[in-house]
């Protein structure tokens, strides 16, 4: 998988076709990630995507606050840009990594100061699992990812099943989803320890 040299300058090949970009691949990922959890959720607007230069920064949905910078009012953000870090805008197979474990988080966006909890197991054990999918080559090291995507692959597709029934059938959120039993239900092959886990708030240190 290759993209322009930009992330954001495309040129034509074809007559409609354009060589790729992160843009489009962002289009792709919410396309895929829909068929295999069900539509996103529709009060949430995807602005875009940008690079944080911030030292040590992380990749991570930013909720958007409403006015300019200096003049901003937080009125429940319901805008989010997706942010990459500085040593993606350099090399395409991690930014298109980092891209796809954030596109998962576009699905049930979760504002953690808002919310007063971090993410649960299962939603990043579904981010890290996916950008595996995608760019095999880049493995997570970081401990609490590496647990919630062991904990994830192995009951795919059928947690995806599970996890698109709750959310269309019942309209829990991904982040929403903590008690076992719920999973165990629609999921009982994987027991009872794996289910307490993935419905665990997520660790991140």
């Amino acid at each position: 998988m290759t993209i322009s040299i930009s992330p954001f300058t495309t040129s034509r090949i074809s007559d409609d076709t354009y060589s790729l970009t992160l843009a489009q691949l962002t289009s792709v990922f919410i396309a895929e990630l829909e068929r295999l959890l069900g539509p996103r959720d529709p009060k949430f607007t995807y602005t875009g995507l940008e690079f944080d230069t911030t030292p040590n920064a992380s990749p991570h949905i930013w909720f958007l606050k409403t006015g300019y910078p200096g003049h901003e009012t937080d009125q429940d953000p319901t805008h989010i840009t997706i942010r990459l870090t500085e040593a993606a805008q350099n090399d395409a197979n991690l930014a298109i990594w980092q891209l796809a474990h954030e596109c998962m988080h576009l699905i049930d966006p979760w504002n953690t100061e808002r919310e007063g909890r971090p993410s649960n197991y299962l939603e990043e054990g579904l981010a890290t699992w996916y950008q595996n999918t995608i760019i095999q080559d880049i493995p997570n090291t970081l401990p609490h990812y590496v647990e919630a995507k062991s904990l994830v692959e192995q009951y795919m597709p059928e947690l995806a099943g599970t996890v698109k029934h709750l959310r269309t059938q019942h309209q829990v959120r991904i982040c929403d989803i903590d008690d076992p039993e719920l999973l165990l239900r629609h999921c009982p092959e994987m027991g009872a320890k794996v289910a307490e886990r993935l419905c665990q708030r997520f660790e991140t240190a």
